[in-house]
């Protein structure tokens, strides 16, 4: 039967491109900015102010500048800044103007009352404060930076958590006034971000947090011509967390992670480079060329660069095969960049290639731009020497003919096999480049019985000293397999590689299998019709055990009441008194509850199951409780008030005479 131990390799079909560093391994491609639009343009139908400036921004950041139904947009805007009253709505308003050619709006002078007041307050918090900066600039309104940074460090000592501090950087970024005690806190946000598997730095919070902090750290960065508190290596793995985000569907967060990824690609200090494959994953000798792309995250070129395979390692044996091998730039594209893999007649296998990447000028500023990892397989065609068929006895001592076929001719004649006979072939599988023997990750033979779809895989199995496959079938062993259905088969050879180009399925011819009849039926159901609806299983509870005979049961009853009977015999020997009972409604319901108890225990032993008891039980019981503890009181009061009317009798100690 086909051997598992061969399932793992084929996996290595479903590897493209392994990227061990921190590279960026991929960018915001076109079908990537396709999709964000589709974001933008589904916010932009529900006409929500805070989804039309998300939406809005979201446009120029992708760089369309037709605008969907403009003119109505800008009524839109206009008439409802109209009744606004609150700072959030006309920070929203404004933002999106800014996204239109040509739409003015005018603030009443409450509404720019209210602007000042929010910023000039050192009750205010940084939310405010930033969406009022932002309205006050945007719509032309003076600002008194003084009490503005006042307010706003005053707001920050309150609380300054991350998305604060982000805002507090965006607002800083556009002040005249010099905002080093802003910057300065830029360190305190970055040092509070979570790395993510040693690839990915993200803040607590999300995408929107993250990108607000990112953008404003960095804008703030080129305000103060100083590089932020970021390393190389922390920039990179905040790149990766943007590109592995590039799925987002909200449209503010969609605004944040162009909003951040454009400030990545356009900052003097520090823009990650993506070294990504652009062409196939597979090797082979008509298509030598390996082309990766070198862009920044949005996908732009970078300007001429020099880019070297610094080591090219065959991961079969971790042999290094190339060192130091420039890459030559491709005619008409800057951001490609092509190498001939088989210059040095590579074998077939796995490669890892680990990229370095060097600008021609502004190199400091580029990180990420070496140690990407590259895995490409080189691929080659496999050809088969003849094939040899035969039938030998089980024990080896005599063999039939041995019957040759060239791939893909058939033998020339039916082979005939009982249960006492083995099926034998021998082939050699040799790579077609250099005529070496080699040893695919698949080899197998599968025989399917004519006229039906059953089918039976065997693994032929490499033998290490001849450097060929061997398929050794025992029809008497293997009986059971074939559910002992003689008849005549079909012989097919399959053989398949990772990296063979031209995996084949041969086939070979029919064999004749004549197996020990009677029993043929029988192993057939076991093995073919496994797969088959199996019986419903129906579930049963235990039935009940037999009930006594009817002279027992009575018998049983009549023994169970002679004690109750003896009681009523003696209290009526005795004399009742009931000249004490209470005729209250709680004496009586007591013992009302008290007697349907006695009596539902009586129903259980004849005819109720234990929960439906229990059920009623649970009711009777609240209400005998309830009866005998009034019950219980009222007799307890009244021995308490027969006690205090009677006189106790003073017991005066006498004298003793001398």
């Amino acid at each position: 039967m086909l051997s598992c131990r061969f399932f793992p390799l084929f996996l290595l079909l479903a590897f493209i491109v392994i990227t061990t560093g921190i590279s960026p391994s991929s960018y915001l491609s076109g079908e990537d900015k396709a999709r964000l639009k589709k974001v933008f343009d589904h916010a932009w139908a529900q006409k929500d102010l805070s989804n039309v400036h998300y939406s809005l921004a979201g446009y120029n950041l992708l760089g369309i500048t037709d605008v969907p139904d403009a003119p109505n947009t800008c009524k839109f805007l206009q008439s409802n800044l109209e009744a606004v009253t609150e700072v959030e709505a006309i920070f929203h308003a404004f933002s999106a103007a800014a996204g239109l050619k040509s739409c003015p709006l005018k603030l009443s002078a409450n509404q720019k009352q209210l602007l000042s007041n929010t910023l000039q307050s050192e009750e205010t918090s940084v939310h405010n404060i930033f969406q009022a900066f932002e309205a006050s600039k945007l719509s032309g309104t003076p600002v008194d930076e003084a009490k503005l940074i006042k307010s706003l460090t005053s707001a920050l000592k309150k609380d300054d958590n991350l998305l604060n501090l982000g805002l507090s950087f965006h607002v800083a970024a556009k002040l005249e006034s010099d905002p080093k005690q802003f910057f300065e806190r830029i360190e305190d946000a970055i040092v509070q971000a979570d790395e993510v598997d040693g690839k990915f730095l993200q803040f607590e919070g999300g995408l929107s947090i993250t990108g607000m902090i990112i953008s404003g750290a960095y804008n703030l960065a080129a305000k103060m011509k100083t590089p932020p508190a970021i390393t190389p290596d922390q920039a990179v793995k905040f790149a990766n967390y943007f590109l592995s985000r590039k799925s987002v569907q909200t449209a503010k967060g969609a605004f944040y992670l162009l909003d951040a990824m454009k400030v990545l690609t356009v900052n003097n200090f520090h823009v990650p480079v993506s070294v990504t494959l652009a062409s196939s994953l597979s090797i082979r000798d008509d298509t030598p060329w390996l082309r990766i792309r070198v862009t920044n995250l949005l996908g732009e070129a970078l300007g001429p660069m020099k880019v070297v395979a610094e080591s090219t390692k065959r991961l079969q044996d971790n042999a290094v095969v190339m060192s130091q091998t420039p890459f030559a730039t491709v005619q008409g594209d800057q951001t490609l960049y092509e190498l001939n893999m088989m210059k040095t007649s590579m074998t077939r296998g796995f490669y890892q290639l680990s990229v370095k990447v060097d600008p021609e000028k502004d190199g400091e500023k580029f990180v990420g731009n070496s140690g990407a990892i590259i895995t490409v397989k080189v691929m080659s065609e496999m050809t088969l020497d003849p094939l040899e068929l035969w039938v030998t006895d089980a024990d080896g001592s005599v063999a039939s003919n041995v019957l040759k076929a060239t791939y893909p001719n058939k033998v020339g004649s039916v082979l005939e096999a009982d249960d006492h006979q083995k099926v034998m072939a021998k082939f050699v599988v040799k790579d077609k480049r250099g005529g070496a023997p080699l040893v695919a990750h698949q080899a197998f033979v599968r025989l399917n019985r004519v006229g039906t779809s059953e089918e039976v895989i065997f693994v032929a199995e490499p033998d290490s000293s001849s450097k060929s496959y061997k398929f050794d079938l025992d029809v008497g062993a293997k009986e059971k397999t074939f559910g002992r259905q003689s008849g005549l088969y079909t012989m097919h050879l399959i053989i398949g590689d990772a990296t063979i180009s031209n995996p084949i399925e041969w086939e070979l011819g029919n064999v004749n299998l004549e197996f020990r009849s009677g029993s043929g039926d029988q192993v057939k159901k076991s093995k073919f019709d496994e797969y088959k609806s199996k019986p419903e299983i129906k579930h049963m509870f235990r039935e009940p055990e037999k009930r006594p005979s009817d002279v027992v049961a009575n018998a049983f009853s009549l023994l169970v009441l002679v004690p109750l009977v003896l009681l009523l015999a003696l209290w009526m020997k005795l004399g009742v008194n009931l000249s004490n009972f209470p005729l209250s409604l709680g004496a009586v319901g007591f013992h009302i509850g008290l007697g349907c108890i006695f009596g539902l225990y009586y129903v259980f032993w004849v005819q109720l199951d234990m929960f439906t008891t229990i059920k009623y039980l649970f009711g009777l019981a609240i209400v005998t409780f309830l009866c005998g503890n009034s019950v219980l009181a009222k007799v307890a009061d009244e021995r308490k008030k027969a006690g205090a009317a009677v006189d106790p009798v003073a017991s005066k100690p006498g004298k003793v005479g001398h």
